[in-house]
């Protein structure tokens, strides 16, 4: 009698961690995990293309904020970044989805503040003509100019906004910006800047 127990108690035993590593890889599915890391991936390009390079990405904050060091005056530069809460939809070659990163950046000449598309153009704006529109929570939306850096890249641009947009920053918790990319005008990028430590 004691056997038969036995081997009916270890027959629930091992259906019951059948169920449990079944049920953990549902929950770990690829389609997860492969949006976690092109999520990861961006930030890295993002981090490549100023120079940037860490190993520890954390994912889990509104804001990211890193530093960068300059070889040749030993100047500090320092970055708070957030990235869009949803994606953009090109066509090729910028398809596959593209997320949005609004960044400020702070070096000896001042703060600077910019958007940069993981994959995309932005329509150039070279003089400072074209402009973008901020809304922040429910606020009126209002322009603001941009201008294109000097480089020549086409997935970044630096919003011409003063030293008050940081107030607004943190004072607010939901931003959307609405920007014009090749072939895509008036596209919508959702940012959550709730939390902005700086």
């Amino acid at each position: 009698m004691k056997k038969l127990l036995l081997i009916i108690g270890g027959s629930i035993l091992f259906f019951a961690i059948i169920g449990v590593c079944n049920k953990s890889e549902k929950e770990s599915t690829p389609e997860a995990k492969g949006a976690v890391s092109e999520y990861e991936a961006a930030i890295k390009a993002t981090r490549d293309s100023l120079g940037i390079h860490e190993e520890s990405i954390p994912i889990n904050e509104n804001w990211d904020y890193f530093s960068s060091v300059d070889e040749m005056d030993n100047s500090e530069t320092k970055f708070a970044e957030a990235c869009s809460e949803n994606q953009l939809n090109f066509k090729f070659p910028y398809a596959g989805g593209s997320y949005g990163y609004l960044g400020i950046r702070k070096n000896k000449k001042g703060t600077d503040f910019y958007l940069k598309i993981s994959k995309g153009q932005f329509i150039g704006s070279y003089s400072g003509e074209k402009t973008l529109r901020v809304k922040f929570d429910n606020e009126k939306p209002y322009e603001i100019s941009y201008g294109s850096p000097t480089d020549g890249s086409a997935d970044f641009i630096f919003i011409n906004a003063s030293t008050s947009f940081i107030k607004k920053l943190k004072a607010h918790k939901k931003l959307k910006i609405e920007v014009d990319f090749y072939q895509y005008s008036g596209s919508i990028l959702d940012f959550d800047i709730e939390g902005l430590k700086w």
